[in-house]
């Protein structure tokens, strides 16, 4: 007996209907609910749906709404689809079987061809190439840089939680990553926040927390150095098939329990990480950057979340390493080289922008009043359109930062 499908709300966007979306091939389950394949019949486009059922029990519709918001702001950002899949919108719907009636929620993506965890595992036997490396590593600077500007941390880095796309099918290097699953994410983060994520990919206070069954993270928690860590951790993972943990289903970082990095500089797993950061450089060292990307690791895996990078200046870090592989110059492995530079860039440029870019966040809070407190007809805002403010020439050393730009009475934030 096939089920009774009742839409309660649908919120797709490029004229999608629900009704024509017949699911094809399930791709995985969680916690969260199942992620399907889906093809739209009326043009065979294939599309990736994350369902979720919301119950009593369960807190996922405010989750939903905080993801769904996300994303649609993301959906107005220049650039934004480089490092996060495109989302096209939300259904929720109620399926009845007999007198019993669940809810749900699907979400609906661009397909990827599979997460991170997958490629390593069953394509890239020897990890990842070097090209790769760099490709992953533009991922999180631009794209986590890009969320931390607004505010908003991932809390679940994870390979599982990032997507690949083949540009080139089957050419090795030619493909594109991008970050999935905002289901945890926390929004205008202050000094606090709960324990999320997943155990195995934890930053060192995050774990402490959690084998200490701390429901909240103490006052020095930093959401952003701790998803700096995870990302050092897929280094070592999509390099040499590993973790530098024990490897036991549970338990494995149970160490950590009675250490405190917020007081310790050097952790129980200090000394293998080291090992593996040596290793992946000796894999990589005939390569241009090799001595840069080695620095940024030890930089994101430090112990004590106070000498851990946030992605500002990994971004930064990045675009430092990007420019000594394309000038030629001599690799370092000196971490503080590196990012002395990514830090001067930062100091210098940043402050002599912040004024402007605050005052063009005040027209930006000043024109969504305006917009929230009358509807203005297409006529009137032509006659009434905000001038185009000049923008600023900026060199390519102020790279982190973000613009807004008016046109016809609407903003818009680029990735620059």
């Amino acid at each position: 007996m096939e089920p009774e499908i009742t839409i309660i709300e649908e919120k797709l966007k490029e004229n999608l209907k629900w009704k024509h979306f017949y699911k094809s091939n399930h791709i995985k389950s969680g916690t969260f609910g199942s992620a399907d394949k889906y093809v739209y019949s009326k043009s065979t486009q294939i599309f990736a749906v994350k369902t979720i059922e919301m119950t009593p029990e369960n807190d996922e519709q405010e989750k939903i709404m905080k993801e769904t918001t996300l994303l649609d702001s993301l959906s107005e950002v220049s650039n934004a689809s480089k490092y996060f899949p495109i989302y096209y919108g939300y259904v929720k719907y109620s399926e009845k079987k007999g007198v019993k009636a669940r809810e749900y929620y699907a979400l609906v993506f661009e397909l990827g061809a599979g997460n991170l965890k997958n490629l390593v595992e069953f394509h890239r036997a020897d990890g990842l190439s070097f090209k790769e490396n760099m490709m992953l590593l533009d991922c999180f600077a631009r794209g986590l840089a890009f969320l931390q500007g607004e505010k908003v941390s991932h809390r679940d880095i994870k390979p599982d939680n990032i997507v690949f796309f083949e540009v080139e099918p089957k050419e090795e290097g030619k493909i594109c990553f991008k970050i999935i699953d905002f289901g945890e994410v926390k929004i205008d983060v202050d000094d606090s926040g709960s324990l999320k994520g997943s155990p195995l990919y934890f930053a060192p206070e995050v774990s402490h927390a959690y084998l200490n069954n701390k429901a909240m993270i103490e006052k020095d928690y930093n959401p952003y150095k701790s998803d700096v860590y995870s990302v050092g951790l897929i280094f070592l993972f999509v390099n040499l098939i590993d973790l530098p943990f024990p490897k036991k289903s549970n338990g494995s970082r149970f160490v950590e329990k009675n250490c405190n990095p917020y007081k310790e500089d050097k952790g129980p797993f200090d000394d293998k990480i080291k090992e593996m950061i040596e290793r992946i450089f000796k894999k990589f060292e005939h390569c241009k950057g090799a001595g840069g990307l080695k620095a940024i690791l030890k930089k994101c895996l430090q112990y004590n979340p106070k000498n851990r990078i946030d992605f500002l200046d990994l971004k930064n870090a990045v675009y430092v390493l990007k420019a000594e592989r394309e000038s030629g110059s001599l690799d370092t492995e000196n971490t503080i080289e590196v990012l002395k530079k990514s830090n001067k860039i930062l100091t210098d440029n940043n402050q002599c922008l912040q004024n402007e870019l605050e005052e063009w966040k005040k027209k930006y809070q000043d024109l969504e009043k305006k917009k929230s407190g009358s509807k203005i007809d297409e006529e009137k805002k032509e006659e009434n359109k905000i001038e185009e403010p000049d923008i600023p020439i900026v060199q390519e050393e102020s790279y982190h930062v973000f613009f807004f730009s008016n046109y016809k009475g609407n903003v818009f934030l680029y990735l620059s």
